[in-house]
């Protein structure tokens, strides 16, 4: 099974995961067009964070978040 980048990316976010990281990550799929839906240019993107319970029957969402690209003069 061949898997993409955008797969990779959710397979690798666990606990430690930090949120900065994952926005970047994505940001770089976004701009090397690997994303199947790519991300809405600089307006940035909601993300929606879910989990199952242990039968998988119920999804709950954990949280959501905006995503907005970092002007010219931040940085991670």
């Amino acid at each position: 099974m061949d898997i993409n980048g955008e797969q990779m990316v959710a397979h690798s976010i666990d606990r430690t995961t930090k949120f900065h990281d994952l926005v970047v990550k994505l940001w770089n799929l976004n701009y090397e067009a690997k994303l199947r839906k790519p991300l809405v240019g600089n307006l940035g993107a909601t993300l929606n964070f879910c989990k199952t319970n242990k039968d998988r029957k119920d999804i709950e969402e954990c949280f959501q978040a905006t995503l907005l690209p970092l002007s010219g003069n931040e940085t991670g």
